[in-house]
């Protein structure tokens, strides 16, 4: 019995010296624990005590895998854990059981908070550390809350979440900007400020109003059970709640997105849903159906089936041929139901839209200049539905250096002929015409700033032309646009205001001395009205006319403190993971961040969630710069191009791609990239090899084996 127990302690001491190096445990007691389930690979502790100071954090030292691992606190006031279970944070001294469970079995270990002289308290809502250098607040009952969490509005009000489904009775706006939304089983809900009420218009694609049945998760003051009354201060989601159809209609029109009936209309059909035997929604059945719908961008979209029975078959009513379209656009939203043009608007996805990936509009980035023909089905007044793809091509938009003024004159509407009895020359009068604003195409420089500093508008480069209609003597006449790209060399502050992000002007003429530390604000140039600027390469000011789009978002870091906003261009994410002390998101080049779930809750910014490895981001954060500690941000993702399979680069997907693949992984000396093997991999293989992002991995070889054998199309963009 004694050698047993020698031999596991000292099996788990080897699998300790296995283990990846985790930061210096502070104050740890070794005590060894109990490790018998260390020889079968399951999970045992490895240490049972643990001491720890406010504030910091301690790894769990364990054998074995963690999944599925279950953690229990005994006293939550003291100790915190992150998402893992197995990094543990002190709060408060004292001392509180952990207990894991793991495979039916319960480990125990004692975590002892000593003081910190840093440390003064932490915050009695969030839990974060409060030191001399945080300020904070002691509420009227004694709760220490940092300012983060203390309210607003009232002397001490905890925050508390909640989610509701509910009717709407009412939607008032006072005198104070408060709105008052009344539903009809919950009563009050007060709005204190107008972003909160545009989060819900923004969320919900139109604003909020009487009869609406929605579903809204929100965070809210606890002023007691005295008030009847519900004061919201964060909006998390909100969305129309489904609702009952039940009626007999004949399906006038079916396909694998869509179906319409002759009464009641258009009805989308998401990937997810559910049918009942067969397809009772084919064209020419008539269906007595149950139904459950949300409503989705004024579209009713069905959630679920409760029932469908065909009560009745006609002869499908005859459905005119798609049309034929073809144009070039920029691609502003992309998902795998829709597309969005900056030009041409809204196109819906039908299912076996593309034949192949050159078709395929999962290939395309936001942003990317796109060249397409394509067939499409008008369903309604706002769907246009496309059926087939014929030919796609794209190439992302590029700002070159602009030195001087470059023009590109087009032809915008067709000639129109009238009967002339003239046999002479055809003589062309040209009218007057203006030039108007049409987007921006490379923003300022400088887009980040520190309290107190003055706008520059340096590097701002447009898009704008010139328009202008001309007559013939023959009857006919013609539109003529002429492009333009103008880089900007002044503009009149006059035209020039700073906007808040919920869209309160803070600056005018272009004034920035009340722009506050930590904020995102909006430069509006024009307002839609008409300006006068100078640009380069021409000596002479010239008028713009219809300048609504033209605005850009700044960031203001404050002048003293940690906040600071950093810029993000291009960046390839290493690793993804949360964790407020972590330091889990890496970006190549940039360097390692923590982030929480608090990083998406900022109204306003895009904060992307679930990012993985390969993704390339662009755009700004805004971290603690002492932690690496990410407040907030506004990023932009960016897939990476994905290979096609042709790991040995011999023009062929076969399987001996995937077989290199696995050879180069178990045996990079021979078979990897510069390996021993006369057919090694080669850096062009390896970027072939990578058919589904994050590098090449063992998935990548099994997706080109179900590739040939038919059961799924490699993800190519």
């Amino acid at each position: 019995m004694l050698f047993k127990k020698i031999l596991s302690f000292a099996l788990a001491a080897a699998m300790v010296s296995a283990l990846p190096a985790f930061p210096a445990i502070n104050g740890t007691k070794v005590i060894a624990a109990d490790s018998a389930a260390a020889e079968s690979g399951d999970f045992s502790l490895l240490t049972s005590e643990y001491e720890v100071a406010v504030g910091n954090t301690v790894q769990i030292a364990y054998s074995g895998s963690a999944n599925g691992l279950m953690t229990q606190i005994d006293n939550p006031f003291v100790i915190s854990d992150d998402a893992t279970g197995l990094v543990i944070k002190g709060l408060r001294t004292g001392s509180s059981g952990v207990s894991f469970f793991s495979g039916g079995k319960e480990f125990k270990a004692l975590i002892t908070v000593v003081p910190n002289p840093d440390i003064t308290d932490v915050c009695d809502i969030c839990r974060e550390p409060l030191n001399t250098d945080i300020n904070y607040t002691t509420t009227s009952d004694g709760e220490k809350l940092c300012q983060k969490c203390y309210p607003t509005i009232g002397d001490c009000c905890p925050r508390v979440h909640d989610t509701i489904t509910d009717e709407v009775t009412s939607v008032v706006l006072d005198n104070d900007d408060t709105y008052h939304i009344f539903f009809k089983e919950h009563g009050e809900y007060c709005l204190y400020s107008e972003t909160l009420y545009n989060v819900i218009t923004n969320r919900l694609g139109a604003e909020i109003k009487e009869g609406d049945k929605v579903v809204l998760d929100y965070d809210y003051y606890d002023l007691g059970p005295d008030t009847r009354k519900c004061s919201v201060w964060r909006i998390r989601s909100v969305k129309y709640a489904p609702e009952e159809f039940t009626f007999t209609g004949h399906v006038e029109y079916s396909c694998a997105r869509f179906v319409r009936f002759g009464r009641e209309g258009l009805f989308m059909l998401p990937d997810s849903l559910e049918y009942p035997d067969g397809n009772p929604f084919a064209e020419g059945n008539t269906v007595k159906t149950t139904v459950l719908c949300e409503k989705k961008d004024d579209i009713r979209v069905i959630t679920e089936i409760e029932s469908a029975e065909v009560v009745g078959t006609e002869e499908p009513v005859h459905i005119e041929a798609p049309y034929k379209e073809s144009f070039t656009d920029i691609v502003v939203e992309r998902d795998s139901e829709h597309i969005t043009f900056r030009e041409h608007g809204r196109f819906f996805l039908n299912k076996g839209y593309s034949t192949d990936s050159s078709t395929d509009v999962n290939n395309l980035n936001i942003g990317d200049s796109c060249e397409i023909v394509f067939y499409y089905r008008g369903l309604s007044d706002t769907v246009d539905l496309i059926t087939y793809i014929e030919s796609l091509s794209a190439a992302p938009v590029t700002t070159a250096d602009v030195s001087v003024t470059t023009v590109t004159t087009t032809t915008t509407d067709a000639k129109v002929t009238t009967t002339t009895t003239s046999d002479g020359p055809e003589i062309w009068m040209w009218m007057t015409g203006v030039d108007h604003f049409d987007s921006i195409r490379t923003r300022p420089t400088k887009t980040i700033y520190t309290e107190g500093e003055e706008l520059d508008l340096s590097g701002l480069v447009i898009n704008a032309y010139h328009q202008a209609d001309k007559f013939s003597n023959k009857g006919n006449s013609m539109t003529v646009r002429t492009d333009y790209v103008w880089e900007v060399e002044e503009i009149d502050p006059k035209y020039i205001t700073i906007e808040k992000l919920g869209g309160e002007i803070i600056g005018e003429n272009g004034d920035m001395s009340k722009l506050r530390g930590g904020y995102a604000y909006t430069v509006v140039i024009g307002g839609g009205n008409t300006i006068r600027l100078n640009v380069k390469g021409d000596q002479y000011e010239k008028e713009m006319y219809d300048t609504q789009g033209f605005r850009f978002r700044i960031y203001v870091s404050p002048k003293e403190g940690v906040g600071k906003f950093i810029a993000i261009d291009k960046g390839e994410v290493e690793a993804f993971d949360y964790g407020s002390y972590s330091h889990g998101f890496v970006i190549k080049g940039y360097g390692a961040f923590s982030i929480d779930m608090d990083a998406h809750m900022h109204i306003n910014y895009n904060m992307p969630s679930g990012l993985q490895k390969g993704d390339i981001v662009s755009g700004v954060l805004y971290i603690n710069s002492e932690t690496n500690y990410i407040i907030t941000g506004d990023m932009e993702v960016f897939r990476p191009t994905l290979g096609n399979g042709d790991a040995n680069c011999d023009t062929k997907i076969e399987l001996a791609d995937a077989i290199l693949i696995m050879q180069a992984l178990a045996n990079p000396n021979k078979y990897g990239i510069d390996g021993s093997h006369e057919h090694c991999l080669t850096e062009m293989g390896r970027t072939n090899a990578d058919v589904n992002g994050g590098g090449m991995t063992s998935d990548d070889a099994l997706d080109i084996q179900l590739h040939l054998l038919g059961k799924k199309t490699l993800a190519m963009r």
